[in-house]
């Protein structure tokens, strides 16, 4: 079994008249790189490789759910879950939805599992069937998400695992980065539409609801009014902390109306775990950090954190990240208890 963790780009045309599609443009190609869950991955390839297959049966939410015949007999069988992979400990039993549909096209049968949709992304659970043998480190399907019609994904990054030579389990969080967070904290009538870039075998499209009003209704948020500036004049303002059973964010803004700066928050908690942060998703007005949590979650213990911004700018051209970063702030604190 081989891991291909991966970052990608949502601007696949998926040829599809019906859906109005709003360009892409500021989530800029030098975020193609393996890092989002890449980190959490390795902890997730771990329970893996111990468990085999993650059973439904270990999810609180199918003892709630009246499944009967056929599709009792598919839950029981999804291969793969959203929290296993995240590395998250967390029960997220009662966030995550179960969909189960599948379909087949061009020798591909695409079946998505389940999503949780976690304040402004939509997380999704995949299995991709090949009739031909799996490509060595070859690309999957590409996604886009859609809310009545019109485009509301940014972007996207995650991670997949060959489970074996026909079959990748797939984890994608598509950022709805086109959508006013307010409207996704009820329910909203999802589209998600897949596509082999590559080969242009076909799509995959299933439809849905989902709500997040449950998760969001979980979620601690604190403001934040810290700043600090980047080497090339930009002022970065931390505006908000987000917690719940998916893991912790940060999100800012920035006048620098630029994107050139990769940035990570470096620091430890009041019980002197160290924590970290990185950025999941940027554009030019903004972004998120989210919590690295490849060594272990935040501990439920945890009163304060004390985080300590670093910057490096992107290559000019093509070539490869530099892993100089140098402080851009002084240390600040947030009592997340």
């Amino acid at each position: 079994m081989k891991s291909n963790i991966y970052m990608m780009l949502n601007d696949i045309d998926s040829g599809a008249n019906e859906y109005q599609e709003d360009e892409w443009t500021e989530l800029e190609a030098k975020r193609l790189k393996k890092k989002v869950l890449g980190r959490v991955h390795k902890k997730s390839r771990k329970k893996i490789a111990i468990a085999g297959v993650c059973a439904a049966a270990t999810f609180a939410l199918l003892a709630a759910v009246p499944f009967r015949g056929a599709v009792a007999d598919a839950v029981e069988q999804l291969s793969y879950r959203i929290g296993d992979f995240l590395g998250i400990d967390k029960n997220l039993a009662p966030y995550e939805q179960i969909v189960n549909q599948s379909v087949t096209e061009g020798g591909i049968t695409v079946t998505l599992n389940s999503v949780v949709l976690d304040v402004d992304e939509l997380i999704v659970s995949t299995t991709e069937v090949y009739e031909e043998a799996i490509t060595e480190g070859g690309p999957g399907l590409m996604g886009n998400v859609y809310i009545n019609g019109v485009r509301a994904s940014g972007g996207a990054g995650g991670g997949s695992y060959t489970s074996d030579e026909h079959t990748r389990e797939v984890v994608m969080k598509y950022y709805l980065d086109q959508v006013d967070m307010a409207d996704l904290e009820q329910e909203v009538n999802f589209a998600v539409r897949f596509n082999d870039y590559e080969e242009n075998r076909g799509s995959w499209e299933f439809k849905f609801s989902a709500s997040g009003e449950q998760l969001s209704a979980d979620t601690q948020t604190i403001d934040l009014t810290y700043q600090c500036q980047l080497p090339d004049g930009s002022n970065i303002t931390f505006t908000k902390y987000t917690s719940n059973a998916i893991g912790q964010k940060i999100f800012y803004t920035t006048d620098g109306n630029k994107n050139d700066y990769d940035m990570k928050l470096e620091g430890t908690d009041n019980l002197g775990n160290p924590v970290s942060f990185y950025v999941s998703s940027s554009n030019k007005e903004g972004g998120r950090f989210v919590i690295d949590n490849s060594a272990e979650n935040l501990s439920d213990d945890a009163e304060t954190l004390t985080l300590t911004p670093y910057a490096v700018k992107f290559p000019e051209e093509s070539g490869r990240m530099s892993n100089d970063y140098e402080q851009v702030g002084e240390p600040f604190t947030i009592e997340v208890r």
